[in-house]
């Protein structure tokens, strides 16, 4: 975010929860350390696989795992509260922070713990549509404050005992619980922002706070009014969604997840080097170059990837929609948290099947420039037909048909070195684009060694910013990356482009 993180500390405890979002939380745990170098991280884990601990464990150093089997209770948001408590039981008495699996510390945040008060919430940033629900709070982050440890574990007793009483514990009684228990209090809270109450028990009197979510419970997405200042988001929350459609598998992929596990280690040395030296010997790329065939391979490695990518990371909406918001969250971080400004005609190059950032933008019209459309429709991995999209089954490369000087803003991740002539592309972006119109562009940056049949093109920064200037671009944001933040070992160039 381009300031010094990790400087201001303070004796505070992390605790995760979880056995999903692997990418996030990865990321999560490192942007902990940066922030939080000498706090404990506790991760409670339900059944991550070992090559997803090991990278937890590289991420953050202060990490400990707890195996904590999500079998041992039948509801994800019951087990939360169980974990909360095993922590107290243990002997801990610091300050602590509960967050979920999706949530990213973008800075320090220890101001919360000003004060006197036992247990904090935060508002959800649609807290005016969930008054109805019992669930104006959101329950993914919880502050709990050391100044009365004995409150904070009357409070997780009672939690827990009123999430005990429902018959059959459903998706979101930690939620629902939390809520009625600060509705119970002596104060009427104001709303969306922080304020003080006491809940009575017993004899006890438990002091609990809630604060505002556009600092503690920010979400890059849309319908929600962009953060007051440039440097006022702290916490990130990525939201879940309820999935609209269901991917149906092939049997034909099984035999892709043999070969993406095992297979791949015995031939895929063996196609790089047919593939080197295809290349090799046709120097001319005449071979390449012919359409039929250069779409032809495109298109089946487009396929492989997503079938393959529907089996390792299902349901494939999902692993999709993670994408989207991961890669709004980083141009959000990007762009200094002022938002995006994306307009209301979108257009993303290269959506693959699931409509790229579309899915998660209000705009008005949306379109997608996705040359493998035929084939994903075929294969039955064609998610975004709900989304509302006009598609173009073109290429970057070949965009006359659509209409010049249209769109305020075009996405183009990890696309659009997919093409032969990259110049081409980003002057057929400038064509499309209004007057300011913005380009936000992921690109990576590959060593020679490094390409395939989809990505045959290497090109360093300077070249990347030499050939958007050229195509008469002004970059105002970007970001050059020794590793994909997207989670790719590839270098990587994230940018912000003005058309003039």
């Amino acid at each position: 975010m381009g300031r010094e993180e990790g400087k201001i500390t303070t004796n505070v405890d992390f605790l995760i929860a979880g056995n999903d979002n692997p990418r996030i939380l990865t990321y999560g745990l490192k942007k902990i350390g940066l922030n939080y170098p000498d706090s404990a991280v506790y991760l409670y884990d339900w059944g991550y696989r070992k090559q997803y601990l090991e990278d937890f464990r590289r991420s953050n150093s202060r990490l400990e795992v707890i195996e904590w089997p999500r079998a041992n209770v039948t509801s994800f948001m019951y087990n939360k509260i169980l974990c909360i408590q095993d922590y107290y039981n243990s002997g801990h008495k610091n300050k602590l922070t509960y967050m979920d699996t999706d949530i990213i510390v973008c800075q320090n945040f220890s101001e919360v713990f000003n004060g006197e008060w036992d247990i904090g919430a935060i508002w959800r940033p649609d807290y005016t549509e969930y008054f109805d629900t019992e669930q104006w709070l959101n329950a993914g982050t919880i502050f709990f404050n050391d100044s009365i440890p004995d409150n904070v574990k009357r409070f997780i007793e009672l939690w827990k005992a009123r999430c005990e009483k429902w018959e059959k514990k459903g998706w979101w009684l930690d939620q629902v619980e939390l809520v009625r228990i600060f509705a119970e209090s002596d104060h009427r809270f104001r709303e969306g922002f922080e304020s003080t109450a006491i809940i009575k028990n017993g004899n006890s009197a438990i002091r609990i706070r809630t604060f505002p979510w556009h600092t503690y419970n920010f979400y890059p997405g849309v319908g929600y009014k962009k953060p007051r200042t440039s440097h006022n988001v702290k916490i990130i929350h990525l939201k879940s969604r309820k999935r609209k459609e269901l991917f149906n598998l092939l049997p034909t992929v099984l035999v892709d997840v043999w070969f993406w596990s095992f297979g791949r280690k015995i031939f895929g040395p063996l196609c790089d080097v047919i593939y080197r030296g295809i290349l090799n010997a046709a120097k001319t790329k005449d071979l390449l170059n012919r359409k039929y065939l250069k779409i032809r391979f495109d298109q089946d490695s487009e396929i492989y990837y997503w079938k393959v990518t529907a089996i390792r990371k299902r349901p494939l909406y999902d692993f999709a929609f993670f994408r989207a918001n991961e890669i709004l969250k980083i141009l959000y971080e990007l762009n200094g948290f002022e938002g995006l400004n994306y307009g209301q005609r979108v257009v993303d190059i290269g959506s693959g099947p699931c409509g790229g950032v579309l899915d998660i933008l209000d705009a008005k019209e949306k379109w997608v420039v996705e040359p493998g459309f035929a084939e994903f429709k075929k294969n039955n991995i064609w998610m975004s037909k709900s989304l509302g999209l006009t598609v173009r089954e073109t290429t970057a490369e070949d965009m006359s048909d659509i209409p010049k000087d249209y769109f305020d803003s075009v996405f183009a991740i990890n696309s659009i070195d997919h093409g032969d002539d990259i110049c081409c592309c980003f002057d057929n972006v400038h064509r499309i684009l209004k007057s300011a119109g913005q380009f936000f562009l992921h690109v990576h940056c590959r060593k020679p060694e490094e390409l395939n049949l989809l990505h045959r093109q290497s090109f360093t920064e300077d070249e990347l910013r030499k050939m958007l200037e050229k195509s008469g671009f002004e970059i105002y944001k970007y970001r050059f990356y020794e590793e994909d933040p997207l989670s790719s070992t590839y270098n990587t160039f994230i940018s912000i482009c003005r058309k003039v």
